[in-house]
């Protein structure tokens, strides 16, 4: 998959780089770019922003559920699919929507959720990309932002999250908030540093920074929610200082043995044991 937007206009010494995503493991490769590898995989933001994550047992919960309802101890893989299934063609039916100005205009209850608490009732004054692959060139990210758009006046970046509001308890789920406001704090890093060769140019105006955050949650729920739909205006400072936090836990964790040693030769081993010569 390749960047296509056509707002970004190139100001450095170098031709606007291409974004291209690998679908397999959910790497970036930028080329383009005299600074990055072509051939490097880069980690997306989303699988940095998951450090972000509490450690509680809902997913667990969630798993046993699903095995009990598809009598399989798989069942949470049908689940899951489905629900990626389910995201995914909202994405797209909105990307569509924005990217052709309105006129193509999905007839899914989940579009309609969308359209009617946003579009109808928010006064987003005009669409400046969208399924915006963006990339930090130091830090060796990358990530595909949703939208961003002009609201009174304001640079908004937009994140759509496809969920339900209740768990099979009928209690509100945290839906890993902490973790997309963090995925998005990355996402405004990423274009900040991109901004400083190729900001985008909206008409007259050349957008170089964000100025708002918003994640987005569309609920699926089968059962009657009292709301559809959540907006949730993210705290930048915030959260570009977790992503960066989050990034140094990657860099951490998942290099190399991660925060083990490696057992010196003739020494001793994880267990105290004397390794073998």
């Amino acid at each position: 998959m390749t960047n296509t937007a056509t707002g970004l206009v190139a100001l450095g010494e170098h031709d606007n780089p291409q974004v291209t995503l690998e679908v397999k493991g959910h790497k970036y490769h930028i080329s383009g770019d005299p600074a990055i590898d072509p051939e490097e995989a880069l980690i997306s933001a989303s699988t940095v922003s998951g450090y972000a994550d509490k450690v509680n047992d809902g997913l667990l919960w969630w798993a046993a559920y699903a095995a009990m309802d598809h009598n399989s101890a798989n069942g949470f893989k049908q689940l899951n699919e489905a629900a990626k299934t389910i995201g995914t063609e909202t994405h797209e039916s909105i990307s569509r929507y924005i990217a052709t100005d309105g006129a193509d205009r999905s007839d899914s209850w989940l579009f309609g959720i969308w359209y009617s608490k946003l579009m109808e009732k928010m006064s987003v004054s005009d669409w400046v990309a969208t399924e915006l692959m963006v990339y930090h060139r130091e830090l060796k990210y990358a990530g595909t932002v949703d939208a961003i758009g002009i609201v009174d006046d304001k640079v908004v970046l937009f994140d759509w999250k496809t969920t339900e509001a209740l768990n099979r308890r009928g209690q509100k789920k945290s839906n890993n908030r902490q973790a997309h406001a963090t995925q998005l704090g990355g996402y405004i890093l990423a274009l900040r540093e991109m901004f400083k060769t190729h900001p985008i140019r909206h008409g007259d105006r050349v957008i170089r920074d964000i100025d708002e955050a918003r994640v987005c949650y569309i609920y699926r729920d089968e059962r009657d929610v009292k709301e559809r739909f959540e907006e949730k205006i993210v705290d930048i400072d915030k959260a570009t200082k977790a992503f960066e936090v989050c990034l140094g836990l990657v860099s951490l964790v998942e290099q190399g043995d991660g925060l083990y040693k490696k057992p010196e030769s003739g020494g001793q081993n994880a267990k105290g044991n004397r390794a073998k010569p």
